[in-house]
């Protein structure tokens, strides 16, 4: 057996001429620019989120404003044609069928002529009398 066998406490030629690395430690420049790198791409997109928002702010408002101004076209109303006929679908029909009856109030003695005949002027449709027994007609 060799020596560097037998005897564990004695280091060899070969581990003595090999120099260990300690670990690597980033060196503070380089992560002072990593960190303004950082702050700069950070900063250049809050900008431009501001600017974005402050020109759609005043494309806005002069939209806004265009919209604002009223346009009338002013024209000069003509007579149609006389044969002009509006034609429009369906038909008008009321719900329920009431007569209306005129409110009077006395009785009716006599009824002369039936409802919905024509009759002469001064002709005698009814005899009426009111409640105390005057006769009208």
């Amino acid at each position: 057996m060799s020596t560097i066998e037998s005897n564990p406490t004695e280091v060899s030629h070969s581990d003595a001429e090999q120099p260990r690395l300690a670990p690597s430690k980033p060196s503070s420049t380089w992560l002072l620019a990593g960190l303004a790198a950082a702050v700069t791409v950070l900063g250049t997109v809050i900008f431009s989120g501001i600017r974005e928002r402050d020109h759609a702010e005043t494309t806005l408002g002069a939209s806004t404003e265009r919209a604002a101004i009223a346009t009338v076209n002013v024209v000069q109303p003509t007579s149609g044609a006389v044969s002009q006929e509006v034609v429009l679908p369906g038909n008008t029909q009321a719900f329920n069928d009431t007569p209306i009856y005129a409110r009077t109030n006395g009785y009716l003695k006599r009824w002369y002529v039936d409802i919905g005949v024509h009759v002469a002027q001064d002709e005698f449709r009814l005899h009426a009398r009111d409640r105390s027994g005057c006769q009208r007609s």
